[in-house]
């Protein structure tokens, strides 16, 4: 394993020095706070730095008495030395330089309760929408009642998950005009649902093989 390190930086010769001089040359700072931390000032030789509500990590080259001091200037709760290791050194080293934020974005709870009084008629009225377009679906098809019953609240519970499932688990029977009514019936009853005819039998075409009785 090679001990000596080489960083160039857009063709600029920025480290030249033994592994140890270099891991031991950046230094990473865990800085907790009883409130938000206070805005940094200029620090010589910080590379990043991360903030939380409550904490500030600072990795740093060349860390000295100096920036010691004006880190307690910044009157932490707590600061501490975080054990770096020379992959994550090199990383924060070449790594992209500056400030940033992990805060999440306060919502005001009247924000989040007007968000869903203003969200919550739409998909009510959609999913009625969807529901009823289900029961048109099943009626069409001449389903049972309690099937259509059953599959039009499942699908306004559900909206178009329900929808989709009724489409995906529902067995749909192919339909025919029926000769008295002319209306589409289910194949798959023998009598029209709509004028009660029964199916006519089917025309023989002479090539029959049926077995005397």
């Amino acid at each position: 394993m090679a001990d000596y390190l080489a960083v160039l930086d857009y063709s600029v010769l920025r480290a030249c020095c033994p592994l140890d001089t270099f891991r031991n040359s950046v230094r990473e700072m865990q800085l907790s706070f009883v409130g938000s931390p206070p805005a940094l000032p200029e620090l010589p030789g910080l590379l990043q730095a991360w903030r939380t509500d409550r904490e500030l990590r600072l990795i740093f080259v060349h860390f000295n008495s100096e920036t010691e001091a004006a880190l307690r200037a910044l009157q932490p709760q707590s600061m501490s030395q975080v054990d770096l290791g020379l992959e994550d050194a090199f990383i924060s080293y070449l790594g992209e330089r500056g400030e940033k934020s992990f805060i999440p974005l306060a919502v005001p709870e009247w924000s989040m309760a007007k968000t869903k009084e203003f969200w919550l008629p739409p998909r009510i009225a959609m999913s009625l929408v969807i529901a009823l377009a289900g029961l048109w679906i099943a009626r069409r098809g001449q389903f049972p009642a309690t099937a259509q019953v059953a599959w039009f609240l499942c699908i306004l519970l559900f909206g178009l998950p329900g929808i989709l499932a009724f489409v995906a688990l529902q067995e749909f029977p192919p339909r025919e005009a029926c000769p008295g009514c002319k209306q589409m019936r289910r194949v798959d009853r023998e009598y029209c649902a709509h004028c009660n005819a029964p199916f006519e039998a089917p025309a023989k075409t002479g090539t029959e093989i049926f077995a005397s009785l």
